[in-house]
């Protein structure tokens, strides 16, 4: 008699932490915040930014700057916190010099520390590659055309189309070389994702739920 195989998801243990990979303009903090809200979950995604300067000692008055502008962050700290940052860059006047490396490495440990305390949503930072071996963690890719982000990118701040579309090209790839250069792995890495789903072809609402059932068959 032939013993039935289990199905990947009887194996798994509950989800009780999902990584959120985004293109620049997919949605990935909208996304992020609906499914914390759908779930009840804590989201880390702005609050990366003020933990990891108090950890640097940046001070107050910095950390408020960085949390107004953190966008700003990939252009004056070099991509420090290059997938850290909401999803509007704006200018900010030159901040304390900062070793980068170390930056980044403060940022990970930001984020081992976080995990310890789940349920919990992480936006960007490279999480999907550093957590890809914890079982209990779901890793989703947020992507879409070109055109798609640049309208979402315009409506929600009133941009020209060229400048948004300079933004979105920018970010890609500041956030992809970060990954690469801290992780050693390709953003687009197919293999590192659960669920890749295309803003371009679902609305954030969809995507939300899409996620908040894929998550929930695992219990």
């Amino acid at each position: 008699m032939t013993t039935p195989m289990s199905s990947p998801s009887s194996q798994r243990p509950p989800v009780r932490i999902i990584t959120v990979s985004r293109e620049y303009g997919a949605g990935g903090r909208d996304v992020a915040l609906a499914l914390g809200q759908a779930l009840g979950w804590r989201v880390l995604d702005r609050d990366l930014v003020s933990l990891v300067a108090e950890k640097l000692e940046l001070g107050e008055e910095v950390m408020a700057r960085l949390d107004e502008h953190a966008p700003g962050l990939l252009v004056r700290l070099s991509s420090m916190l290059l997938v850290a940052m909401p999803e509007q860059p704006v200018p900010v006047a030159p901040i304390p010099s900062i070793d980068l490396d170390h930056a980044a490495v403060v940022t990970r440990q930001v984020i081992e520390e976080a995990v310890q305390s789940p349920p919990l949503i992480i936006v960007g930072h490279g999480a999907q590659v550093l957590l890809q071996d914890r079982p209990d963690a779901f890793h989703v890719r947020l992507a879409g055309p070109l055109h798609n982000r640049v309208e979402r990118l315009c409506a929600r701040y009133g941009w020209e189309p060229a400048y948004a579309e300079a933004q979105a090209r920018r970010l890609d790839r500041e956030r992809r070389e970060y990954v690469q250069r801290y992780y050693h792995r390709h953003v687009g890495d197919m293999l590192l994702y659960d669920l890749q789903v295309n803003t371009g072809r679902l609305s954030i609402a969809l995507a939300t739920d899409l996620i908040r059932q894929a998550v929930e068959q695992f219990g």
